[in-house]
């Protein structure tokens, strides 16, 4: 087994590194139940819906019902009605440990969200740390004009900004997009996470190479140097050019 040159991590945020649930939740319950439409505000019908940008996400939750609203309408309210629940954002344990931890062992830390830069900037804040610039190396969220997960190309944009290899990557993510987008990178290992909302067999279903609990044993992936196909073949190349 190769031991794994990890030069980079590209995180998802919400339900990754910052525990987001109850806020997000909340946030889309609010407003629908603010519109009268509490037929829709139901947390496991909301949760099926999620992780693609908010307007897409309104979109998705009032398709086939015919209110009279508008996806984008809802979006402009969203932000307010969240701004009023960031006392439920929690970092998940070990969060600015394991960042530190990493960044001193010179891994590029990368984070791709579907959410705005305005919510990262106040989740982080949130959850304690008012500098994501400081932590992290690259940042693309639902501003940037690059194709959304699950597309690759978010994430193959964060590699190039710096510098580094899909095979030489890790993606980490709670839901079956990240995954998705990690395996069809092609970087080294796609990770999920299962502190978040995504479930186990969703994960593996969508592309990631192995589970992890938490951001401790993430640590340990790290560590240990497990290799997804990608990597191999990637590294059978490398090797066959050298010949």
């Amino acid at each position: 087994m190769y031991q794994t040159q990890i030069k980079a991590i590209v995180f998802d945020s919400d339900g990754t590194l910052l525990d987001t649930r109850k806020l997000i939740v909340e946030g889309y319950k609010t407003v629908l139940k603010n519109h009268g439409l509490e037929n829709l505000a139901d947390s496991e019908y909301i949760v099926k819906r999620l992780g693609k940008p908010v307007q897409e996400t309104y979109q998705q939750l009032l398709a086939g019902h015919h209110t009279g609203l508008k996806a984008f309408a809802l979006t402009k309210e969203h932000d307010d009605v969240q701004d009023q629940l960031t006392h439920l954002i929690k970092p998940y344990t070990g969060l600015a440990e394991m960042l530190n931890h990493w960044k001193s062992m010179d891994i590029k830390l990368c984070l791709f969200t579907s959410g705005s830069r305005r919510q990262i900037d106040r989740n982080f804040n949130s959850a304690g740390i008012e500098h994501v610039d400081a932590i992290f190396d690259a940042i693309i969220t639902a501003d940037d004009q690059i194709a959304r997960k699950p597309h690759p190309d978010t994430i193959l944009e964060l590699l190039r900004r710096v510098n580094v290899k899909p095979h030489y990557a890790m993606v980490v993510g709670d839901h079956m997009y990240d995954a998705l987008g990690g395996h069809q990178a092609k970087v080294r290992l796609t990770v999920g996470i299962l502190h978040g909302f995504g479930e186990a067999q969703e994960l593996l279903s969508a592309g990631a190479d192995v589970l992890v609990k938490d951001l401790f044993a993430l640590n340990t992936i790290v560590n240990l140097g497990f290799d997804s196909p990608h990597a191999q073949l990637a590294e059978n190349k490398a090797s066959a050019k050298k010949v």
